[in-house]
C-alpha cells in the first residue's frame, strides 16, 4: 500500500490548529497529520523528527518565525512543501516566503474551500507520484500530456514548479503556445446564476484553447470555477488586450456561462506567475463594490489602510439585542458596524471578510457563556461569506443568521425538535414538487442558509441528501407495487422528465428503475 501523505500544522492559535487539523482528517485520502505545534521552533523540530511532505504554517509565530523556519529548512536542505497562512497584515512576509520556493500561501481569514482544493491536488500528486506504474501504454499518452500541461500551468501559479527545472525547456516539450517571456495571469471567475448547479467541468477543453485568438495564451479549469489564462502580453492597459478579455467573456456568455475576470500584474517571466496570479484574485474580489462591472485589475485595489480594527467592536449591545430577540436592534447594530468598517472608501474586500469573522466569532463565544444550551446551534458556514457578490448580500445574511438564533432562543427544547419534525413532514408532503430549501425553511421560519445548517446539524444529513433520499424510499414504494408505470412514477417523485429521475435512481441503486421492478 502507498505510505500516506504526511503533514505538520502550526500556528500558535489552537481553533486554526484544531480546524486545520479536521479539514485534513475529513479528506477522502491516504494522509496524516504527524504533529502540530503552536510556535515556530516546535515546527522546525517537527519537521526535523518526521521530514513531512508538507508544512502548513503560519507566517507570524512566536519564537520563531514562520519566514525563518522555512529559511532554515531550505539551508538544511530539508526536503517539505509549504502552504502558508498570512494576515493581511503580513502579506508582504509571503511575498517574500514565495522567493524561498513555498508551494501555496493563502491570507486570513482562510478560503476553506480553495484550502482544500489546493492541499487536496498536492497530497493527490505526491500520491500518484508514488503509486505510478512506469510502463506507459501507447493509448493513455495523450492524456497524460494534457494532464502533464495542466501540471506544469497549476505549478507555475502555485509557485511549485522545481526551481532546478527550466520553464522554457518544458514549455517546448509539451507544445504549449506560451513563451517564458513577459507575460500576466487573467482569472475568469464563474459566478453561476441563482437557479443553477452547472460546473465548468463540461466546458470543451478544445473551446478554452481558443479564447484568446491573438496572444500566446493557455488556459485552463482551476479550483472548480476558475478558468486560469497565462498569457504572453507586454502591457495590461493596451485597448487591445482588454478587448480581447472581454471578447473571451462575451464567447464564455454564449456557452452559457457568466463570468467575472481579474488582470494579474505584468511579470518579465513565468517564475513568478504566482503573484501575477494572487494580483487576479485580489483585484476580482473587488467586485463586491460594482456588480455590474466584469473586468477588474489593480486600478481597482486601495491600498489605504482602514483605520477601523477587531478592538474597536463593542459586542455588548449585539449581545443584548439577541437576548431581547429583537430584530429590529439587530439590524441595527449590523448596520453601524457595517459603516465603520466602510468609513474608508472601498476597504480591502479580506478586511471586510476578516471583520465580519472576528464579529461572528466572538459573539458566539460571548453567547456560549451566557446561552450554553442553545449556542451549539449558532452555527454557519465561513464558506459562504466568500460567495457573496455584493455588500447588501453580505450585510443582508449576517443580519438574519443573528436574528434566527434569537428566534432560537425564544423557542424550547421541543420547539426546536418540532423544527425538523415540521420540515420532515412538508418534505414528505411534496415530494412530487421541485422543492427547495428556501421553500421548507419559509416554513420554519427560518432564513434558507441557516436552515440548512441547522438541519444538518440535527439529521446529521445534509438537506439535498435528505430529499434525493426520501425520493428514492417512495420511487422503490411505487416501483414495488408495479402498479404504475415509471413516467408517472418520475412525476411523483418530484422529476420532471423519466431520464433525469432514472440518472438519478440508477446513481442511487446501481439500477436502472426497470431493472429494479424487474428485479422483484
Amino acid at each position: 500500500m502507498t505510505s500516506p501523505v504526511t503533514i505538520v500544522i502550526a500556528d500558535d492559535e489552537s481553533a486554526i490548529r484544531n480546524g486545520l487539523n479536521q479539514i485534513i482528517k475529513n479528506l477522502d485520502m491516504n494522509v496524516s497529520v504527524v504533529g502540530c505545534a503552536e510556535n515556530g521552533r516546535a515546527a522546525l523540530e517537527l519537521i526535523r523528527e518526521f521530514h513531512p511532505d508538507i508544512a502548513v504554517i503560519d507566517i507570524s509565530m512566536p519564537e520563531m518565525s514562520g519566514l525563518d523556519v522555512i529559511k532554515t529548512c531550505i539551508e538544511e536542505k530539508l526536503s517539505v512543501s509549504f502552504l502558508i497562512l498570512s494576515g493581511y497584515e503580513n502579506f508582504e512576509y509571503a511575498q517574500r516566503a514565495i522567493r524561498y520556493g513555498v508551494k501555496s500561501y493563502f491570507l486570513k481569514p482562510l478560503n476553506l474551500a480553495e484550502f482544500r482544493d489546493v492541499l487536496t491536488s498536492q497530497c493527490r500528486k505526491i500520491l500518484e507520484a508514488r503509486g505510478k506504474d512506469a510502463m506507459v501504454p501507447r493509448n493513455r499518452i495523450p492524456g497524460l500530456l494534457d494532464s502533464s500541461r495542466t501540471l506544469l500551468l497549476t505549478q507555475l501559479i502555485q509557485n511549485r514548479f522545481p526551481k532546478t527545472g527550466d520553464i522554457a525547456d518544458e514549455l517546448d516539450v509539451l507544445h504549449l503556445s506560451l513563451k517564458n517571456i513577459r507575460s500576466c495571469v487573467v482569472v475568469f471567475l464563474f459566478v453561476p446564476g441563482p437557479d443553477r448547479e452547472d460546473s465548468l467541468s463540461d466546458l470543451d477543453p478544445l473551446f478554452l484553447s481558443g479564447i484568446f485568438e491573438r496572444y500566446s495564451a493557455e488556459s485552463w479549469i482551476y479550483a472548480e470555477n476558475q478558468i486560469v489564462s497565462l498569457i504572453n502580453v507586454e502591457n495590461t492597459s493596451d485597448p487591445l488586450f482588454r478587448d480581447a478579455i472581454l471578447e473571451a467573456i462575451r464567447k464564455l456568455s454564449r456557452e452559457g456561462y457568466r463570468m467575472k475576470a481579474g488582470i494579474g500584474s505584468i511579470m518579465e517571466n513565468l517564475s513568478t506567475a504566482q503573484l501575477s496570479y494572487s494580483s487576479a484574485l485580489e483585484a476580482l474580489s473587488y467586485r463586491i463594490y460594482d456588480t455590474d462591472c466584469c473586468l477588474f485589475d489593480s486600478n481597482s485595489i486601495n491600498r489605504e489602510r482602514p483605520s477601523f480594527s477587531a478592538e474597536n467592536i463593542d459586542y455588548g449591545p449585539l449581545v443584548h439585542a439577541v437576548a431581547q430577540r429583537s430584530s429590529e436592534k439587530i439590524a441595527d447594530y449590523v448596520d453601524a458596524f457595517f459603516a465603520s468598517i466602510f468609513a474608508a472608501k472601498m476597504p480591502p474586500p479580506n478586511y471586510v471578510l476578516g471583520m465580519c469573522i472576528y464579529l461572528l466569532v466572538n459573539l458566539q463565544k460571548q453567547l456560549e457563556t451566557l446561552y450554553p444550551h442553545v449556542s451549539r446551534d449558532f452555527e454557519f458556514s465561513y464558506d459562504k461569506l466568500y460567495q457573496f457578490e455584493s455588500i447588501k448580500q453580505l450585510q443582508q445574511w449576517i443580519t438574519d443568521i443573528l436574528i434566527d438564533f434569537s428566534r432560537l432562543l425564544a423557542v424550547t427544547a421541543v420547539d426546536k425538535d418540532n423544527i425538523i419534525h415540521t420540515a420532515k413532514e412538508y418534505i414528505q408532503n411534496n415530494l412530487n414538487k421541485n422543492i427547495k430549501a428556501k421553500d421548507v425553511a419559509k416554513q420554519v421560519h427560518l432564513s434558507e442558509s441557516y436552515f440548512t445548517i441547522y438541519f444538518k446539524n440535527k439529521t446529521g444529513t445534509n438537506f439535498r441528501d435528505y430529499l434525493l433520499n426520501a425520493r428514492m424510499q417512495l420511487a422503490r414504494r411505487l416501483l414495488a407495487s408495479k402498479d404504475t408505470n415509471i413516467g408517472e412514477i418520475a412525476y411523483r417523485v418530484g422529476y420532471q422528465d423519466y431520464r433525469s429521475f432514472s440518472r438519478a435512481f440508477k446513481n442511487e441503486t446501481g439500477m436502472s428503475p426497470s431493472e429494479y421492478m424487474n428485479s422483484l
